[in-house]
């Protein structure tokens, strides 16, 4: 990857862990400058009626930990309280990201999980930190579900088909999952 390349990845995680894990795989094996990733996941929240998916968030971290132990990532767990509010993720964000980000922090947002809300609502709060220069660079992309390809939103298509690069064990498919 270029000299722009990322230097954070944020994932947002739903309760499909599968496709975050493969986009995290894909930039972690193309980006040796990767260091960061943020998983922004919802508190379970019965008053809500929100499913929380911190375990999925576990899941993902322990597996990736486990794929590039050498790297030293730092993985951040951000909770978002109530996903279906732009207030409270806004708050959310800024209360976990303050001291994480700086002004040389290039950003890439994939926005593959976690609902449209969810998504929306980090993406605009992920462009008023550019806006405000708390943050140099951003970018963003999803992982299509028809093609199996990273698209992202300034460059189009930047991988080939995911199945033939990214693979896991059924173990390790079973356990991301939650289940032993």
């Amino acid at each position: 990857m270029s000299h722009d390349a990322p230097d954070s990845l944020f994932l947002i995680v739903g309760t499909n862990p599968l496709p975050v894990v493969i986009v995290a795989e894909y930039f972690l094996k193309k980006n040796d400058l990767l260091r960061r990733i943020y998983l922004f996941y919802s508190e379970e929240r019965k008053d809500k009626n929100q499913s929380g998916t911190y375990n999925y968030a576990l899941n993902i971290e322990d597996l990736l930990k486990k794929h590039f132990p050498e790297r030293g990532l730092s993985i951040n767990r951000i909770p978002l309280s109530d996903v279906s509010n732009a207030k409270e993720i806004f708050r959310d964000m800024d209360k976990s990201l303050k001291g994480t980000l700086n002004r040389d922090s290039k950003v890439h947002l994939n926005y593959t999980g976690g609902t449209k809300v969810m998504v929306t609502h980090i993406y605009r709060k992920i462009e008023e930190y550019k806006r405000e220069e708390k943050i140099k660079k951003t970018s963003s992309s999803y992982l299509d579900a028809r093609t199996f390809r990273i698209v992202d939103d300034e460059e189009g298509i930047i991988t080939d088909d995911l199945r033939k690069e990214i693979k896991f064990t059924l173990d390790e498919i079973i356990r991301l999952h939650g289940f032993r």
